[in-house]
């Protein structure tokens, strides 16, 4: 019996250690639209769906300290009200961004805030032939897939219960330029800057 004390006692602060990697998963809500309209009171709207979720993966480092990396899902929809059909025409998309940033924890208790910092490689894709009814054109005109880089700053309360931290957030990103082709550039573009709630989960 005092053996079975004794293993446990050692064995209870290695399983409740942090341990170096972070992994776990990272979701929440966009607040602005990736897709903005150019054109004021035209017939083409955009929207970006109501959710952004993906997996997470870091290191902790001294001092409060660390590095992780995120691949973040939502998606995209192009419509335009149609005169000759109730209906409409609509295309979607897809968006996937990849930031990384490094970040600080205030603190080691239970409750610390944090900011960090870093840069976001976001591909868009899938959008299929909609550049005809974007443009009014009848030519086989399509929206390329394409990758922009952004500045990301961000910051929140990370919440500590057992091994599983909670970390809810603000994530404010900025894209150095307009994804979208130069022939869509007078009706959509991807928006400049993006803001989103995030709330990580992870070990």
């Amino acid at each position: 019996m005092k053996t079975r004390l004794f293993l446990l006692a050692v064995l209870a602060p290695i399983c409740w250690a942090e341990s170096p990697i972070i992994i776990g998963v990272r979701g929440g809500v966009p607040l602005n639209d990736v897709i903005q309209t150019v054109q004021t009171g035209g017939s083409v709207s955009s929207s970006t769906d109501n959710y952004v979720i993906g997996p997470t993966l870091g290191i902790r480092l001294p001092l409060g300290l660390s590095v992780a990396a995120d691949a973040l899902f939502t998606h995209l929809s192009i419509s335009q009200n149609s005169s000759s059909s109730s209906a409409g025409i609509s295309a979607s998309a897809s968006s996937w961004e990849f930031p990384v940033l490094a970040r600080l924890s205030l603190g080691g208790g239970a409750i610390a805030p944090f900011v960090g910092a870093g840069v976001s490689v976001r591909h868009l894709s899938d959008f299929g032939n909609v550049g005809p009814f974007l443009t009014g054109s009848s030519s086989n005109q399509s929206v390329p897939s394409s990758t922009g880089v952004g500045f990301v700053l961000g910051g929140g309360l990370q919440f500590k219960l057992g091994p599983v931290h909670v970390s809810p957030e603000i994530r404010y990103t900025h894209w150095g330029s307009n994804q979208l082709s130069n022939a869509f550039s007078n009706i959509i573009r991807t928006n400049s800057n993006q803001a989103q709630i995030l709330v990580g989960v992870t070990f």
